[in-house]
């Protein structure tokens, strides 16, 4: 095994992990089907959804979505139908640092790329995210509070945080999560509370890289 294997599946494993964040709820199945020293291949599959993502040595970064019989809910820029529900997606070369080598890439440039390929295959499959980021609430309606990688602004029963406000970024996340457990976990409108509302099992019940920010 070469450094340039080394390096190219350290890469692998960030845009894996990454890529598992696509969907909400912590149920896409995961893994690796290629590496060497000058690319990488992972894949996801959720609900009928395929998703292949592809690093290249030389910077590209592109994803094939498979949606079955489904449609495409959207076409970001950058993205193109290859066929009946399969859309292949790439980020634009333009503004990406040209590289020889896989041994100039770091683990955050690729966690980087891969959200912005996360962010419009979101837009592609139509993802819904119906848990609040900060205290994990989901009403009975499902209102979505993120859909197809778009906010909703939607203020939250429990918590009061804001979807698209509040819960942009993991810090962001942390911040209102603090705010929420320092005022006594209250609710913003109690006749919403469940009566088997449980907080500590609605946090725990988030997705890694919001129950963990």
């Amino acid at each position: 095994m070469t450094p340039g294997d080394d390096l190219m599946r350290g890469a692998a494993a960030v845009a894996a992990r990454v890529l598992a964040d696509l969907w909400p709820d912590d149920r896409a199945v995961v893994g690796t089907e290629d590496v060497s020293a000058t690319h990488f291949v992972v894949c996801a599959h959720h609900d009928g959804v395929r998703v292949r993502r592809t690093g290249e040595a030389d910077g590209g970064l592109a994803d094939v979505v498979d949606l079955g019989s489904a449609e495409p809910f959207r076409l970001p820029p950058g993205a193109r139908r290859v066929s009946d529900g399969v859309v292949a997606v790439r980020l634009p070369r333009r503004g990406l640092r040209r590289r020889p080598r896989p041994v100039d890439w770091t683990p955050t440039e690729v966690e980087d790329l891969c959200r912005r390929l996360n962010a419009a295959d979101a837009l592609v499959i139509g993802t819904a995210e119906t848990s609040c980021r900060v205290c994990g609430f989901a009403d009975q309606l499902g209102s979505e509070r993120w859909f197809a990688g778009e906010p909703q602004y939607l203020t939250c029963s429990c918590c009061g945080s804001r979807s698209g406000s509040d819960d942009l970024r993991p810090d962001l996340v942390r911040w209102s999560r603090r705010r929420w457990v320092d005022g006594g976990r209250a609710w913003r409108y109690p006749e919403d509370r469940p009566a088997d509302w449980d907080p500590d099992a609605a946090v725990a019940a988030l997705p890694t890289r919001w129950r963990d920010p």
